[in-house]
């Protein structure tokens, strides 16, 4: 299945038990191997919590939602900027709050 970018943005993101993490806002993608490094996923537009989804933690995405592994919340949380954070995908980050 091929999705563009256009049907990723605001696309809803669950756990696999169900929880909410909010919707896709942004991507990063690797421009040497063309594939997507991180899905930048958040509830509501104000909230200041981000979580850094990689695709290696997505169990599925249809038309209609991405389902994510329970562990995605779970993952140490980080403070810092999304830029840097975005810095540290490769070490694992999966949930910073932005300041």
């Amino acid at each position: 299945m091929l999705v563009n970018y256009k049907k990723l943005i605001n696309l809803p993101v669950l756990t696999e038990s169900g929880q909410k993490l909010g919707s896709v806002y942004d991507l990063t993608i690797n421009v040497e191997t063309h594939d997507v490094q991180v899905y930048l996923v958040r509830f509501g537009f104000f909230n200041r919590q981000v979580y850094l989804i990689k695709p290696i933690q997505i169990i599925n995405i249809t038309n209609d939602k991405i389902i994510v592994e329970d562990n995605v919340l779970k993952q140490e949380n980080i403070e810092g900027e999304e830029e840097k954070s975005v810095s540290s995908i490769l070490a694992g980050v999966s949930q910073i709050t932005e300041e």
